[in-house]
Parts: C-alpha cells; sequence; structure tokens
C-alpha cells in the first residue's frame, strides 16, 4: 500500500515538473520572439509629410509592423547604406546641391548622431554605397552626371579629401538622356567601382590601386535607349544583373575579372507579354542563396520574379502587384523570408512572405503608411 501511494506521489510530482517545464519553454519562446523583431530604415521624400530617416519595427513571424520611429531629421534622405556592422549609417540627401552625412547610433538605437557631412560634389545624389573594406563610400549625382568617392575612418568620420569624376555623353531618349544622369554606384571586390549612368546608356568601371581611383574604361554599352539603372552581383557566379528603366529589362553579364569588362549573355524583359502602358523598371535584388531574382516594375506596379539557372541567365516565373502605386525600392530581410515594397506614389510600404523553395511571393496583407518612402534597409 505504501508502495502504491508512493508511486502515485512520485507521478503527480513528475507531472508538475513537466506543466512548469512547458510554460517555462513556452515563456522563454515568447522571449526569443520579441527579440526576433526585425528593423527597417526608411528613406524619404521629404517634401510633403516625411521629415527624414524612419525605423519601422516588423515582427518576424508575421511580417506586421509595430512602430515606427524618426531616427534622424533631414532633407530628402533618399538612399542609405549601413556599415556590416550596423553601427555607421550613411545618408545622402537628395538636393541640388548634394549632401553626404555619416552617423551613429546612440546608446538604445532611437536616434541617429550626426559623426560628418561633406557636399557631394553635384546635384541629386540617388545612391551610396560603401566598399567591403568599409574604408571607401562611392556616391552618384543624378542630374550633375559625376560621382564622388570618400575615405571613410572606423569611427564613420569621412576624410575631407574627395575624389569626383565627371561623365560625359548623351543618349537617345529626350530630355531623359540630354545628359549624363549617375544613377548607381557599386564597388566589386575592392578592385572596381562601378557607375551605372542613366544618361548615357553605360556602365563606367573604374579600376582601384590603394584607394585611388583610376582612369575609367567602358565596362558594358547597353542598347540605345535602354536607361541602364541599378546593379547587382551574383554571391557565387562571376555574373552580373543589370536593371534598365526605359526599355523595362535586365542584362545579364559575364564578369571578367582581371579587365573589369561584362559580356553580355542575355537581355529578358521585366514586363508581362500583354502588358500595354508605360513603365519604368526600378530596384533589383537577388536572393540570398543566389537562386532567384526580383525587380520591381514602376507603372505596371509589380515585382518580377525569376529563377536563375546554374549559367547565370534569368527564367520569369511571374509577378505579383505590390499593392501600391510606383515601387521605387525593395528590400529582402537578411534570412529572406520576407519582402518589403517601398511604393512612392501611394505613400505605404507592403510586406511580401516569400517561398525559399520556389521563390513566389505572396501578400501578408500587412503594410504601414508612410509619406513618400524612397529606400528600405533591414538592419
Amino acid at each position: 500500500m505504501k508502495s502504491f501511494k508512493t508511486i502515485q506521489i512520485i507521478t503527480l510530482l513528475l507531472f508538475i515538473v513537466i506543466v512548469s517545464c512547458k510554460k517555462e519553454s513556452k515563456n522563454k519562446v515568447l522571449i526569443n520572439e520579441n527579440k526576433k523583431d526585425l528593423e527597417i530604415l526608411v528613406g524619404t521624400y521629404t517634401k510633403e509629410k516625411s521629415k527624414g530617416v524612419y525605423k519601422l519595427q516588423m515582427n518576424s513571424n508575421t511580417g506586421e509592423f509595430q512602430k515606427e520611429v524618426l531616427v534622424a531629421e533631414l532633407s530628402n534622405p533618399s538612399y542609405l547604406t549601413t556599415s556590416k556592422n550596423n553601427e555607421f549609417v550613411y545618408v545622402i540627401q537628395e538636393n541640388d546641391p548634394g549632401t553626404i552625412v555619416s552617423f551613429k547610433w546612440n546608446k538604445d538605437k532611437t536616434e541617429l548622431v550626426q559623426l560628418s557631412t561633406l557636399p557631394t560634389n553635384g546635384k541629386h545624389p540617388c545612391y551610396v554605397s560603401l566598399n567591403s573594406d568599409e574604408n571607401l563610400v562611392a556616391v552618384g549625382n543624378y542630374s550633375s552626371g559625376n560621382i564622388s568617392v570618400y575615405n571613410v575612418s572606423n569611427k564613420g568620420v569621412f576624410n575631407s579629401s574627395i575624389q569626383t569624376k565627371k561623365h560625359e555623353g548623351k543618349g537617345t531618349i529626350l530630355p531623359n538622356q540630354e545628359n549624363p544622369h549617375a544613377h548607381c554606384t557599386t564597388f566589386y571586390n575592392n578592385k572596381f567601382l562601378y557607375a551605372v549612368d542613366l544618361g548615357i546608356d553605360e556602365i563606367l568601371c573604374y579600376p582601384i590601386h590603394n584607394s585611388i581611383l583610376e582612369n575609367k574604361k567602358t565596362a558594358l554599352k547597353t542598347d540605345s535607349g535602354d536607361g541602364p539603372r541599378h546593379l547587382v552581383f551574383h554571391s557565387t557566379k562571376k555574373i552580373a544583373y543589370l536593371i534598365n528603366e526605359f526599355s523595362n529589362s535586365i542584362i545579364v553579364s559575364k564578369i571578367n575579372e582581371a579587365t573589369g569588362v561584362f559580356n553580355r549573355i542575355q537581355k529578358i524583359s521585366t514586363l508581362p507579354k500583354d502588358f500595354i502602358g508605360k513603365s519604368f523598371s526600378a530596384d533589383i535584388h537577388l536572393s540570398k542563396d543566389g537562386n532567384f531574382l526580383y525587380a520591381s516594375n514602376r507603372g505596371h506596379n509589380s515585382i518580377a520574379t525569376f529563377s536563375v539557372t546554374n549559367e547565370g541567365k534569368l527564367t520569369l516565373i511571374n509577378h505579383i502587384s505590390t499593392g501600391g502605386n510606383w515601387p521605387r525600392n525593395f528590400a529582402l530581410s537578411k534570412d529572406n523570408k520576407f519582402l518589403v515594397v517601398a511604393n512612392q506614389k501611394s505613400n505605404n510600404i507592403v510586406v511580401f512572405k516569400r517561398d525559399k523553395e520556389k521563390g513566389t511571393l505572396k501578400s501578408t496583407e500587412h503594410e504601414i503608411e508612410i509619406s513618400i518612402p524612397v529606400f528600405l534597409k533591414f538592419l
């Protein structure tokens, strides 16, 4: 009898311990989930209600936005980049004349503290990038058709010495291509700086030696009237992807790593075959695994999804509506679980869930209103 009672007591104690452990485990999961909230920096045009750079908090499970915070009050911060550890933030102000500002976070990451500011030596800068060594920052000045490169310290402060290079020429789509329009500046293996110029239908290549830009060469001459806009590189293949604003197309090229010159292997439309109307391609990004590529269409108001072949070429999968008007920019979360789109003319940012195996997107029906959002960056 005593033995039976002992067994009952032990069983009861085990039950209490198991229930307690489950509750504790559940609480730990909830705590961990809260810590996983994603943060996104938003660049805006400030001619209406926006006041500068905002930080959004987004639930990492559902994609629902939690809150928004103004972290830097400044005029027209339309593009930005961050250091690898997100400690420093580099922001261009798309004005005439243009400026670039470096920031660091305050202790609780509620505000960006200004470190240094310099002119971009041009008009309406629209792109900024940081090399992988994190000692050079490059800016593309759209209206003046030139680029500027800055040395930056390990404390996020710009050296006052600026390298500025002016582009020459014009294209065939008038008035948009009456002059050079530098639209993208991006580094490749710390060996080359590529400047994509929409006004002259060229990608220019600047070899880099001891942090100094050498004489430029033409990496790629596009078809007349393409209007090249943004450029991305595959993570494992020697392949470059260029999106063209006016021809609504993507050019796929092999990269000659010795010379920096591109060899074109494909050109593919970003629009459906039956689309009738005006549209202008804008942004382009690759998935982390390199298996899928995404492109935004302003006018058609869609994201085009492509699969990437072993050779690096693209195959169209489908299009999905961006849930707004004029998707100027979009970003993939670092885990590639979500794709978030900034719709410039409808003042909203929309969240899509991404299928990692198929590459396809599905709306989460979560969005947030921000006045004239034009850039997104996951921290």
